[in-house]
């Protein structure tokens, strides 16, 4: 027997008993990932191939509380010496189930991914995913966001998709925001998700601040880490009607940018308000520059800026504000300064 036709023997035996132990293979590879990634899942093999497989009912972590689910998931693997390894995921109708408490992201089992403490790079993984129909909920002290996504791409480069957020209510920092709602792209550039859109809600109210806003639109470009730590960006919004200190605006309008990291925010704002009215007097237009900190979660909100305006007349319920408070602070360094500003 020629060297030739011996290597064929064997190559063809080879052969033969990769394709009878195909599920096996494929088994092991996929429990060899999930083993090294620290994850407990269960699945259904619907199908097996040599570099396709499919995957149904897959669940991750706790099955009686998943932290994701993947209806189906067609797994692409890249042959080569040694193990295989997975290239291009594709996850048909994926659930994922998070949590935000106490300033701490967590989506359960999935954690020992995105946030694992190693000396090899964390967080997104380097895999090429194809999301079809993603879909997630995530309870927060603020309240709860529910989340629909689809795109492709590398998740640590190159993925792009779309993406939208909802909520019925949010409550942070005294203040109530009904009706959210976010929706626009979604890219991952160097491993840091960005996302560009629109954000619209019905009403927000600070009833602690007075203030009240109806019908406000907010054009937001946001980027944050691997790990969703952090969260920067930029805002320019306007709204169809402010009240605030019983002043009344027709509309209102602000820009600025924003760090959110370890539960609370720094803000820079510049906004600005026309036709104002109320008891204390009325503007043809009114601004306020400055900087806004919450401290504690949201516990503790303090703001410095300057305020400008145009066309300010002051109001019958001003000057017996100004009176009351030169009246009662008679004798003080108050009634003389109440009475300058009279």
């Amino acid at each position: 027997m020629s060297a030739l036709a011996l290597l064929a023997g064997v190559a063809l035996v080879a052969g033969g008993v990769v394709w009878w132990q195909r599920e096996s293979i494929a088994r092991r590879i996929i429990a060899g990932q999930l083993s090294d990634l620290g994850l407990p899942a269960t699945y259904k093999v619907e199908s097996i191939g040599t570099r396709h497989q499919v995957l149904t009912d897959i669940v991750i972590g706790d099955p009686r509380h998943p932290d994701m689910t993947v209806e189906k998931a067609i797994v692409s693997i890249t042959p080569q010496l040694g193990v295989p390894t997975l290239d291009t995921v594709t996850l048909i109708r994926p659930r994922i189930y998070g949590t935000y408490r106490n300033a701490v992201l967590s989506f359960g089992a999935l954690d020992k991914i995105l946030f694992r403490q190693t000396a090899t790079p964390t967080g997104l993984p380097d895999l090429d995913l194809n999301l079809v129909d993603g879909r997630g909920r995530i309870d927060t002290d603020f309240g709860v966001v529910g989340v629909k996504t689809e795109g492709k791409g590398n998740l640590r480069g190159g993925y792009a998709g779309i993406i939208a957020d909802t909520s019925p209510r949010l409550a942070l920092g005294g203040c109530v925001i009904d009706q959210a709602s976010a929706f626009g792209p979604i890219r991952v550039v160097s491993a840091r998700p960005e996302f560009k859109g629109p954000l619209r809600f019905a009403a927000l109210d600070c009833r602690k601040q007075g203030v009240s806003v109806r019908k406000g639109a907010v054009d937001l470009a946001v980027s944050t880490t691997e790990k969703f730590d952090r969260l920067t960006g930029t805002y320019d919004f306007v709204t169809d009607g402010l009240s605030a200190a019983a002043i009344k605006a027709a509309k209102s309008s602000g820009k600025g940018d924003f760090t959110f990291a370890k539960g609370d925010i720094t803000a820079r704002y510049d906004l600005a308000a026309q036709q104002l009215g109320g008891r204390y007097g009325a503007a043809g237009t009114l601004g306020i520059e400055g900087l806004l900190r919450s401290a504690d979660h949201f516990g503790r909100l303090e703001s410095e800026g300057t305020v400008k305006g145009s066309a300010i007349r002051p109001g019958e319920g001003l000057d017996q504000a100004l009176a009351s408070a030169e009246a009662s602070g008679k004798g003080t360094l108050i009634a003389p300064v109440a009475a300058q500003v009279r």
